[in-house]
């Protein structure tokens, strides 16, 4: 084989290697003894996500008091170039419907996927939530380019079942159904 065919070879080795990493899904979660539900601290290879799971601590806050404000205020602009008050108005009141009042969550519950929507790579927080009627996992989806500012996807199903309470989302990432 000629030098020169070497080189295309790897080359295009190393080019699919690189685009194959952009579609890349990680998970990972806090879990103890077969359990989601439990308090874990961020460890080492997770500790990247800390400001991920602050925010989606204070987002459950915010729902846990009813602040439509703060909850808008928390979202990313496109966000709420997409979506009125209104509507976040009107997911608290879908949650409260079928849910109930928030009962608790723990703090240091956490689930994070990574993945990229075409080139914007994102990040998924999941949170374990308690209601009076029954058990909720709340999902958030970050731009990962640095500390989240602000969430484009706020979505709420049954745990177990996976049947959507409410969601919404900016345009920017209006495809990631599947991902939950």
């Amino acid at each position: 084989m000629s030098s020169r065919f070497n080189i295309a070879l790897l080359l295009l080795t190393f080019t699919g290697i690189s685009a194959c990493d952009q579609q890349i899904t990680t998970t990972t979660y806090s879990f103890i003894d077969g359990e989601e539900y439990v308090n874990e601290p961020l460890s080492d290879d997770t500790a990247q996500f800390e400001a991920h799971l602050l925010q989606s601590n204070r987002l459950i806050n915010y729902v846990r008091n009813h602040d439509v404000g703060r909850i808008y205020a928390a979202a990313s602009s496109g966000f709420r170039q997409a979506n009125s008050r209104a509507v976040i108005a009107d997911i608290l009141e879908s949650i409260d419907e079928s849910l109930g009042e928030i009962v608790e969550y723990k703090p240091q519950q956490w689930s994070f996927t990574t993945r990229p929507i075409g080139l914007v790579p994102v990040v998924y927080s999941s949170k374990i939530v308690m209601h009076e009627n029954g058990e909720a996992i709340y999902h958030f989806a970050y731009v990962d380019d640095g500390p989240p500012d602000g969430y484009y996807v706020f979505h709420v199903s049954l745990r177990g079942e996976g049947e959507t309470i409410a969601q919404v989302a900016s345009k920017v990432l209006n495809h990631y159904e599947g991902i939950f």
